[in-house]
């Protein structure tokens, strides 16, 4: 991470997914099918778990997390900052919504499951994003947050990542997709590209009010 505010960091996700969204999912490629029939797999114990009524994605983008969900919950709504990004998912779940993160526009005890899928890195702090769901979940509903890359995996394999980062970083393709797109943008999105602290998330995961948490 570097120095950054929060609304830089906000600002930042909300004017790069809005030019970039609809290109989003061509150019990250790593949205493969493997990944949605595992995504598919994990979700539905997630629903046999909680409930099955509803679920809310935290930052769903183009909706993988919504199209995945599609057989295991009965209502599904999307949330996230851009505008563009979300647009087309308005006729594929029950709502999609324009919001902060931090300020859910959802009444308490309202989902079985919260998810929150690849977003942890583009935030600048964790405290605010998981009382949120905390709030909105009903009494024994999941909060499911996965695919962020955690700080000690990264330095423990520093090498493998920087040959992986070398080939695979989408950057570039970002950079030359529109000239609206600046690195200092692209950085500010991935403000935690150098891993989460597990540690300091579950702390906060405790402080919002989860009391059963397995990493």
């Amino acid at each position: 991470a570097f120095m950054a505010t929060e609304i830089e960091v906000k600002l930042a996700n909300k004017s790069f997914y809005d030019i970039i969204a609809d290109d989003y999912e061509k150019i990250d490629s790593r949205r493969s099918v493997t990944t949605f029939n595992w995504l598919k797999a994990k979700l539905g114990k997630l629903s046999k778990s909680a409930g099955r009524q509803k679920i809310l994605d935290i930052g769903c983008g183009n909706g993988f997390i919504v199209r995945a969900s599609k057989q295991h919950f009965e209502q599904i709504y999307g949330a996230d900052i851009s505008i563009n990004v979300i647009k087309p998912l308005a006729n594929i779940c029950s709502g999609a919504v324009c919001c902060d993160a931090f300020n859910l526009p959802f009444k308490d005890n309202t989902f079985d499951v919260v998810s929150c899928f690849a977003v942890l890195h583009h935030c600048h702090s964790h405290k605010n994003l998981f009382a949120e769901p905390y709030r909105v979940l009903k009494k024994g509903g999941i909060f499911y947050s996965d695919h962020d890359l955690d700080k000690s995996f990264m330095r423990n394999f520093y090498i493998p990542m920087k040959i992986y980062r070398f080939f695979f970083d989408f950057e570039k393709k970002y950079l030359e997709k529109s000239k609206k797109i600046t690195k200092k943008i692209y950085k500010l999105t991935e403000f935690h590209s150098e891993g989460i602290n597990s540690r300091a998330a579950i702390n906060y995961l405790k402080y919002a009010g989860f009391n059963k948490i397995s990493v």
